[in-house]
């Protein structure tokens, strides 16, 4: 039995030689809303979109593998023909649900016009499913993080 005690004060010291080193090491938390991340130039996070860009071909909903984007009408586009006639065709633009994206990137890829793209801007949190829902309003006010 005393050889076992030994051991055991043995295998304490480890462990407290590890913790005593580190009081002595700046922390590494950071302060949140106070302090900010600086992150790196290739980091990305939530969707911007250009509604003058967008065309409302709906390639970002079909390319997104986890069908995050969904489009919806956004009003009617109303186009004269030479004959005079009017024709009526709703225009659509992407809602994104950021609870499912993997922000893999594929929509800003695809997109013909460039009108949806990533920016660095990772403050996404909210306190219910449906803040998680941006509509295409709310992409198109995104702020860029520099």
């Amino acid at each position: 039995m005393g050889v076992l005690r030994k051991i055991i004060r043995v295998l304490h010291i480890i462990p407290l030689s590890i913790t005593f080193r580190h009081l002595f090491i700046k922390p590494i938390t950071v302060q949140y809303p106070e302090e900010r991340l600086t992150l790196p130039s290739h980091s990305i996070g939530m969707h911007k979109l250009d509604l003058n860009k967008c065309i409302g071909c709906g390639t970002c909903a079909r390319v997104c593998p986890n069908k995050t984007i969904e489009m919806v009408t956004a009003g009617v586009i109303e186009t004269k023909l030479k004959s005079g006639k009017v024709v009526k065709k709703p225009k659509k633009h992407p809602n994104v649900y950021l609870g499912r994206c993997m922000f893999c990137g594929l929509c800003e890829e695809n997109c013909p016009t460039k009108a949806i793209k990533l920016t660095r801007n990772y403050e996404m949190a909210g306190y219910t499913r449906e803040e998680l829902l941006k509509t295409y309003e709310d992409l198109a006010k995104t702020r860029e993080e520099v």
